[in-house]
């Protein structure tokens, strides 16, 4: 990633850039208006929690002090790409991790479903329709062959988990 000029010249700015929209005033006077203003939020008053589920083009965080289990991840994911991610005084032990987390992904580890069984299809009528079964083992290797025939509404699958408290 290469830094813009202004980046390099002055490290503890963030680039912004105007944003243009155009409204048209009824009335007596029917006319086209031009806004140009910098698009940008009061950064008290957003919160990690205020930006969880938005996706944006700049962010700029600030923070200091620590992040709560799984804030960072949610404040710096936010963005549409690593260019508009801007992190000032970032310290890396200010990332924590949650242990509940840690467990959780290590119980999916040691229960990983089985494969699931083999792909079978019967065709209806060879211009209209084709059935799936339910018996889809090995379905990765079917991929081209389901994606490639248009035919295929849905596939059915009935699997019995071998430990019904994975769920």
């Amino acid at each position: 990633m290469q830094a813009s000029p202004i980046r390099i010249a002055h490290p503890n700015t963030v680039p912004s850039n105007k944003h243009e929209t155009t409204f048209w005033l009824r009335g007596r006077c029917r006319k086209d208006i031009i806004r140009l203003q910098f698009p940008l939020t009061l950064a008290l008053a957003t919160t990690i929690h205020k930006v969880q589920g938005l996706t944006l083009e700049q962010i700029v965080n600030m923070k200091g002090g620590k992040f709560n289990a799984g804030q960072a991840y949610v404040a710096f994911s936010r963005v549409k790409s690593i260019e508009g991610l801007h992190i000032l005084n970032f310290n890396v032990s200010s990332i924590v991790k949650s242990d509940a987390g840690d467990e959780k992904m290590e119980r999916l580890k040691n229960n990983l479903l089985p494969s699931l069984p083999q792909l079978q299809c019967v065709s209806l009528c060879s211009n209209h329709t084709t059935k799936s079964l339910p018996n889809v083992r090995s379905i990765n290797s079917k991929l081209d062959d389901i994606i490639g025939d248009s035919n295929i509404e849905c596939i059915v699958t009935k699997l019995q988990l071998p430990n019904p408290s994975l769920i």
